[in-house]
């Protein structure tokens, strides 16, 4: 498949500043989710730790990089160099993630649940702030690059295309550590990691180097403000259309990673009998046609938003995601390991479709910020998207451990798995989904940043 090119109109970006921006999109879909998926299989079903523990393990340290997010973006709008604002911390800081993240799966064997919990806890915080100093850099060089309204789209569709390339990379991960060449995915988790912390070192190191930064507008002489922590963690709260499309994301969010182990779960123990070599095969290939839809879908949604505005493009992928949920029910059958698929070839698309258009719609505040208050501060924006997303999945991921305790399940009990708690599995991952889908379709009614007002917006910058 070809880049998204048909949905661009002429703009100010070059195909390669594109294409470098959007290649780290790949390590940034890898970082946020695999430790999501891999953790229980390594922790829980390799080393014998409580999924609870698991879950708090995960969520503590979103937290703690949720916190760090503001203070980030307030070093990136002020910080000055040679490589501007935000290159240098691109750079250093996807080097430092990439290290950090092969480091998380470098846990011992035989330790105690708590001992194993502790060390990996220490890990994940040292890998979180690191992706910190990494990607909130790395978002607000995005929302800056171009001050054409299509184009955003455009520029956020390569995005998602490595994204998805990425995704597809994330989901043959657990068949991967389950090769024969590896003692368990304990020994295959190490070597997998490895190899991913190198991609996401390369990839930072190609958007740093090829990507180039928009000077802030604004006469030359004029002196430039600094801009306050306060102002960055406040100013979310001081625009609506901004607060609508954060809503949205997080919802989003809570709907995927809530109920995301539950689904691997049910892959392993009630489709596949048990069996985690079939599990993981099955894991890869659903994974890749999940992506392959999404990368089909790329086009049509920088086209229909160009086309229709970003909000009845937006709302009209939030109905594909809720008829993609409730198919679940039906599709999650151990007769027809494989039917599972048509839901995702839904749920998958909308998905991606979220990420694609909900950033350029921030990239359009930052242009109605600066408007209504005469400063540039991509990094303020990006920050505060940064906390509110991992503030949601970090919940999402603390509530995915017990609401797997509070189904019933037992690691223990194998494929012998009470029926109430494979039926309870279902619903869920059927109806969670679904509802913060529809939620999200009703808070974009009132989203009111038109094509027209950011198009006045930014020619009356241009004229004055």
């Amino acid at each position: 498949m070809s880049m998204p090119e048909k949905a661009e109109k002429k703009g100010t970006l070059s195909k390669v500043e594109k294409t470098a921006w959007g290649v780290s999109g790949s390590s940034e879909n890898i970082l946020h989710n695999t430790t999501n998926i891999m953790a229980n299989p390594i922790l829980n079903i390799g080393l014998g730790v409580s999924p609870v523990l698991v879950s708090a393990a995960l969520t503590i340290p979103r937290i703690w990089d949720a916190f760090t997010d503001p203070l980030m973006g307030k070093i990136s709008d002020n910080f000055k160099s040679k490589m501007g604002r935000r290159r240098p911390f691109v750079l250093f800081g996807g080097i430092l993630t990439g290290l950090a993240f092969a480091m998380i799966w470098m846990l011992p064997r035989g330790w105690s649940q708590m001992a194993t919990f502790s060390l990996f806890l220490f890990y994940m915080l040292i890998f979180y702030t690191c992706f910190t100093v990494f990607i909130v850099p790395y978002l607000a060089l995005g929302f800056e690059m171009s001050p054409d309204y299509n184009e955003r789209t455009t520029l956020m569709s390569y995005r998602s295309f490595f994204s998805l390339l990425g995704g597809i990379i994330m989901q043959w991960i657990y068949w991967g550590c389950t090769r024969p060449c590896f003692d368990d995915t304990v020994q295959g988790m190490k070597v997998v990691g490895s190899v991913i912390g190198g991609l996401v070192i390369l990839t930072s190191v190609i958007t740093a180097l090829f990507c180039k930064e928009r000077a802030p507008q604004g006469k030359k002489d004029e002196p430039k403000k600094k801009i306050s922590f306060y102002e960055s963690v406040s100013v979310a709260w001081k625009v609506d259309p901004f607060i609508r499309v954060i809503s949205v994301c997080v919802l989003i969010i809570v709907g995927q990673l809530s109920i995301m182990q539950l689904g691997m779960y049910l892959n392993i123990y009630y489709v596949c009998k048990g069996s985690q070599e079939f599990a993981g095969r099955l894991q890869g290939v659903i994974g890749t046609g999940y992506t392959l839809s999404s990368l089909v879908i790329i086009p049509a949604v920088a086209w229909c938003s160009n086309r229709f505005g970003k909000q009845i493009t937006l709302r009209g992928l939030m109905l594909m995601g809720t008829a993609g949920s409730l198919l679940s029910w039906v599709l999650i059958n151990p007769d027809y390991p494989y039917l599972q698929m048509v839901g995702l070839f839904l749920g998958g698309p909308a998905v991606t479709g979220l990420w694609i258009v909900a950033p350029s719609m921030i990239a359009d505040v930052c242009d109605w910020d600066e408007w209504k208050n005469g400063l540039r501060r991509e990094g303020a924006f990006g920050a505060v998207y940064g906390w509110f997303t991992k503030i949601g999945s970090s919940l999402s991921v603390l509530v995915s451990g017990f609401v797997l305790v509070l189904t019933g399940f037992s690691a223990d009990l194998g494929v012998d798995q009470p029926e109430g708690t494979i039926i309870g599995m279902r619903v869920l991952v059927a109806l969670v989904p679904a509802a913060t889908f529809i939620i999200a379709f009703l808070i974009l009614r009132r989203y009111d940043l038109s094509a027209d007002l950011i198009n006045r917006i930014k020619q009356e910058k241009a004229e004055a």
